[in-house]
């Protein structure tokens, strides 16, 4: 969650200057990016008490919300190869516009039903190992401001203006976005969807409700208790 604007800061505090190219390997050298280090480095340095170990969470309906914004241009087409396989195999089709909100919660569902979720979107509790890594501190992208603002003040960290966020607008480009976090309009891509997809999805991110302490919407638990 959040991932933009992590690389952001993180990129502005290494070289002092804020980019608007974060996700490029160019950039991820500079910010030394998971993807750049064996696993063996990243257990080093998580183990390694000179280092701020920080995670971000989400509200799961507001991120699957969001996944689909960005990853399916909200319904208009996905944005790679790995996201138009997805498509390709829901289908059984070449065609790869007009993908509905409820399809790409099907990918959702038959990617963990498969053994191959994607980490944009896979839980929590299995991607950051919340109950198993000594994390010093635990955000939320619904309270993300006043979660970096207390961090940073403790880290003595002054680079970054905390107030600015950034959404990843393109593959390689990034704009600031001062509406960042959870709001009440995700609701609504979940009017019309499937009881049993809303169980199925429920399930999948069971885990995280109950470590992140997040609400289960009413028509959601109604849905679970059979009132629907």
């Amino acid at each position: 969650a959040g991932a933009t604007t992590w690389k952001t800061h993180l990129y502005t505090i290494n070289t002092g200057r804020p980019s608007a190219r974060v996700h490029t390997p160019e950039t991820g050298k500079q910010i030394r990016a998971a993807f750049m280090m064996s696993s063996v480095t990243i257990n080093e340095k998580f183990n390694n008490g000179k280092y701020i170990r920080v995670m971000n969470a989400r509200h799961p309906l507001d991120r699957l919300v969001s996944a689909y914004r960005d990853k399916y241009r909200d319904g208009a087409g996905p944005k790679g190869s790995v996201f138009k396989k997805y498509v390709y195999q829901l289908r059984d089709s070449t065609v790869l516009t007009n993908i509905t909100f409820t399809e790409f919660l099907q990918i959702v569902v038959d990617n963990k039903k498969h053994g191959k979720e994607n980490h944009h979107w896979k839980n929590y509790y299995s991607t950051c190992s919340a109950c198993e890594l000594p994390y010093d501190y635990i955000m939320k992208v619904e309270t993300h401001t006043e979660d970096l603002r207390y961090i940073f003040k403790m880290a003595g960290i002054t680079e970054v203006d905390v107030e600015a966020q950034y959404h990843a607008t393109s593959v390689n480009k990034t704009t600031s976005d001062h509406v960042y976090g959870s709001d009440s309009s995700y609701m609504s891509y979940y009017e019309g969807v499937d009881y049993q997809l809303i169980k199925d999805i429920h399930y999948l991110y069971k885990e995280d409700y109950q470590l992140f302490g997040y609400e289960i919407p009413q028509f959601v638990q109604n849905i679970i208790e059979n009132k629907k």
